[in-house]
């Protein structure tokens, strides 16, 4: 097949799950070359504070302040939950890097996989959006060798912010719009909408 042709249904499949499960591959494999980062430089022990903070039945806003957009907080109280991340009482711990607690530990890869799951997300829509547009295969290859290697590029940056989040929601919302399933929604709009809420 040449690059110049356009991806058949059952290729674009393919190209999709091959660039999933290598940006699995490279996310995971960040995740234990940049592990020994230091915890203090992260933003998870900030977002921690809030998920802990919502669980223990506060309200953002109204109880403490939160300087995040409202969209965020999923990822933040999801890893909080304490089933999720390990499960004991004691205070989450995160520096120094060698005294880090399971139950930090146990956040940040709960946090990681949301993560992952996010990217994985952002992959299958800009296929929808590459295979709405009827790209050749090289735009293919071009745009999931991007997506699926970013992990080795950025690193802990990927595991350690909820920016793939928007990412995902941006990039769904444009497949939408190209598919011509978002009503009377505008490019500008979809663009203007996620940093808005997350």
């Amino acid at each position: 097949m040449s690059l110049r042709e356009i991806v058949p249904r059952r290729r674009a499949v393919w190209l999709t799950f091959a660039s999933a499960a290598v940006f699995a591959a490279c996310i995971a494999g960040a995740w234990v070359g940049w592990k020994s980062d230091y915890a203090r430089a992260w933003d998870l022990p900030v977002y921690a504070g809030y998920g802990e903070r919502v669980t223990e039945g506060e309200l953002p806003y109204r109880d403490f302040r939160l300087e995040y957009p409202p969209g965020a907080l999923p990822v933040f109280v999801i890893p909080a939950v304490d089933l999720l991340s390990g499960g004991d009482d004691d205070a989450r711990v995160w520096e120094p890097v060698d005294e880090v607690s399971d139950s930090a530990w146990g956040y940040a890869a709960t946090f990681a996989l949301l993560m992952a799951a996010a990217g994985i997300g952002a992959i299958a829509a800009t296929s929808a959006s590459l295979a709405t547009l009827g790209r050749p295969l090289g735009d293919w290859l071009l745009a999931h060798a991007l997506l699926a290697t970013s992990p080795l590029v950025l690193g802990g940056l990927l595991y350690t912010r909820y920016d793939l989040l928007p990412t995902a929601l941006s990039a769904a919302a444009l497949a939408l719009v190209l598919r011509g399933r978002a009503g009377d929604v505008s490019l500008g709009e979809v663009a203007g909408t996620p940093p808005k809420l997350i």
